[in-house]
């Protein structure tokens, strides 16, 4: 018997035909710890490193990875023949996230507005800024950039070692009819200034720039409303055990609660904003109005309830 089989034996119990449980196609079955349906319909494939369950569909690459969502750590640390951490890669099997090779340059005619800010051509972009709820010290923090040609301010982006890899800019214009230009590196690839992430602290997951800045918290924008394992985003925090918080908007409720399921599967500790009737994204609410919200009892746990109040009612 092969040392992954006697861990899988060990985690999901007998298999069927216990004596031989490997058939000619290499596959056991198991009873699903996912769906408990009656029968043993989770098939596995040790050699190929694949799972699936024909009667609640849940399929992957990766043994390590249905071990981590049945909870069971231990199993999933044999599997990937680790006695500390998880290997990441293995965790997620063979889709791992391939960056792309081209580099992302900043667009010309951008320069940093906190080096000409005496300047009367960047009067316009700071009062569009503070307007917006923006400080001094966030201009420096987080280098934004303005074209005086283009009149757009510029939030750049940068990695862990601090080079360039994503870009959002912002027309400064009423009458502009394409609001934002950005970057054309899928978003999957891109940890959104990267750089300034405290991985050991309460990650908050907004939608926006203008939301992560003004937050005033440890924030990345998803640029959007949603995320998948394929992120380099997700794969992160499951990496540092990260706990998050999802602070999208108020509309994107449904969205929240799916993206919670999602890392609850991985053990991350997970709560999220109950807005009740605010309607505001937090960009619009400004940086006191929103740290009233989170220090008044609408931060709370992801609850069962609330999942099934969603599916009812959405």
């Amino acid at each position: 018997m092969s040392d992954t089989l006697s861990v899988l034996i060990s985690a999901l119990g007998t298999p069927q035909k216990p004596n031989n449980p490997i058939d000619r196609n290499g596959n056991v079955y198991f009873h699903c710890p996912l769906c408990n349906h009656k029968n043993k319909k989770l098939t596995i494939n040790i050699e190929k490193n694949l799972y699936n369950c024909f009667v609640c569909e849940e399929r992957g690459r990766s043994l390590s990875r249905l071990m981590i969502k049945t909870g069971n750590h231990a199993a999933a640390k044999l599997l990937t023949n680790k006695t500390s951490t998880l290997d990441i890669n293995n965790l997620f099997g063979e889709a791992e996230v391939k960056e792309p090779k081209k580099t992302v340059v900043m667009p010309k005619g951008f320069v940093p507005i906190f080096n000409n800010m005496n300047k009367v051509f960047f009067k316009a972009p700071l009062d569009y800024l503070y307007k917006r709820g923006f400080e001094p010290n966030d201009i420096l923090k987080y280098d934004i950039h303005y074209s005086i040609l283009e009149q757009r301010v510029l939030f750049p982006s940068y990695d862990e070692l601090e080079n360039l890899n994503f870009y959002v800019s912002r027309s400064i214009r009423p009458d502009e009819t394409f609001k934002y230009k950005n970057a054309t590196t899928a978003k999957r690839y891109v940890i959104f200034n990267e750089h300034l992430v405290e991985w050991d602290k309460e990650l908050f997951l907004v939608e926006g720039v203008f939301d992560a800045i003004i937050s005033r918290k440890n924030a990345v924008p998803l640029l959007g409303s949603s995320i998948g394992e394929e992120f380099k985003l997700f794969r992160k925090i499951i990496k540092h055990k990260t706990p998050i918080v999802i602070a999208l908007d108020a509309d994107a409720r449904k969205k929240a609660l799916s993206i919670a399921s999602k890392f609850e599967k991985f053990d991350i500790k997970v709560r999220f904003i109950d807005w009740g009737r605010e309607e505001r994204d937090i960009a619009e609410m400004g940086s006191e109005e929103f740290m009233k919200i989170t220090s008044s009892g609408a931060l709370r746990n992801v609850e069962f309830k609330d999942q099934i109040k969603e599916r009812l009612f959405s």
